[in-house]
């Protein structure tokens, strides 16, 4: 265990600030921490390469997540049907650990000269563009926990191939790492 690691474990919590999340993201100014290494005590409210030590083991504690994002094209007359599926499939997600499951319908969403919403999913006029994601802490558990919803027999009751929400041919989706989560 390094010193920064040390000093996450074992400093008293009022000389840390943390994020709602709990990482750290700073010791308090003039906040002594005693690291108990030689029996010496740092004074973290002056730089030096401990506070770096320590800012970047908060980073390590608070990993980015990682995102599955959808596309699909709805008809509008199956919108209460989409929803009512959506909420399920979102509670079996969240079930098997999901950080969270979010389906929107589009309000704002115009053809483009080259590419847009609408083209992606071959948009029908009696259509709408559902944009949907989930999150997960990374791409390992995304991967265990969707291995789980596939083997979950509420999800395949609600894909009827012989009335279909939806047409599944057109769904665009994908796995995404976080980059920026302000």
């Amino acid at each position: 265990m390094g010193p920064a690691e040390w000093i996450l474990q074992n400093s008293s919590t009022r000389n840390l600030e943390r994020t709602a999340g709990g990482a750290v993201l700073a010791v308090r100014r003039n906040a002594a921490v005693d690291t108990r290494i030689g029996g010496t005590i740092a004074d973290l409210s002056h730089p030096n390469p401990l506070l770096a030590q320590l800012k970047s083991a908060a980073e390590k504690e608070d990993p980015m997540t990682y995102v599955d994002g959808f596309i699909v094209a709805v008809p509008k007359k199956n919108l209460e049907a989409y929803r009512e599926m959506a909420s399920k499939a979102g509670a079996v997600w969240r079930e098997y650990g999901a950080l969270s499951y979010v389906e929107c319908i589009a309000d704002d969403v115009k053809p483009g000269k080259l590419t847009s919403f609408p083209q992606a999913v071959q948009l029908e006029p009696d259509e709408v563009v559902a944009f949907a994601w989930v999150t997960y802490k990374s791409r390992a558990q995304r991967d265990a926990i969707n291995e789980k919803v596939m083997k979950d027999p509420r999800l395949a009751g609600m894909m009827d191939p012989n009335a279909p929400i939806f047409d599944g041919k057109r769904m665009i989706f994908g796995g995404f790492e976080t980059i920026v989560d302000l």
